[in-house]
């Protein structure tokens, strides 16, 4: 079975984060680059107006792999919108598919990724896994937006994902051949 991941990080947690499964999967990857670069301004004037990306021409062909591992931040409850439409250009092309995120974490936030993905897909993916930041934090810095959205990710953080990631490895190679 051919894997591809495919990401798009904005603060570089989610780069980490994917080519952290690339070294342990050995497979593809992907960058999904923006035409202009992004801010944190523009995030929240596409939520306001419901923009959607402007993406850079994309080298990928989604339709060559059988498995599609994406990971991307959750903004606002919602999947990043560069990897939104990304997802969106792409589904027709799509196998199976898998969902993976560092972010912030809420409780209830991946029943509305998985919701969001299908409604996307218009089928639900195969696996979705949150890796939440907040397990980092102290406490006291638990679910505030200043220090989730700062916080950067280290490759011993990763390790404390470890299970996790071992988890959603094998969820994916598990995955029959059958979509």
């Amino acid at each position: 079975m051919n894997t591809l991941i495919v990401f798009y990080s904005h603060s570089g947690n989610n780069e980490r984060l994917a080519f952290e499964l690339k070294a342990r999967i050995g497979c593809d990857i992907h960058r999904i680059s923006e035409v202009k670069k992004r801010n944190n301004v523009s995030i929240l004037l596409d939520f306001l107006f419901k923009r959607k990306s402007k993406l850079s021409r994309s080298n990928a062909t989604i339709k060559d792999y059988d498995k599609v591992i994406f990971v991307a931040p959750i903004w606002s409850n919602k999947i990043a919108t560069p990897i939104r439409a990304f997802i969106d250009n792409e589904k027709r092309n799509l196998g199976k598919y898998f969902f993976i995120t560092l972010c912030n974490g809420l409780a209830g936030q991946k029943e509305k990724i998985v919701a969001e993905l299908d409604s996307i897909v218009l089928r639900k993916p195969n696996e979705v896994t949150e890796l939440w930041i907040n397990k980092l934090l102290p406490k006291d810095k638990q679910n505030k937006i200043k220090h989730t959205f700062s916080f950067r990710v280290s490759k011993q953080d990763l390790e404390l994902f470890d299970k996790d990631i071992e988890s959603f490895i094998k969820l994916v190679n598990d995955c029959g051949d059958a979509i």
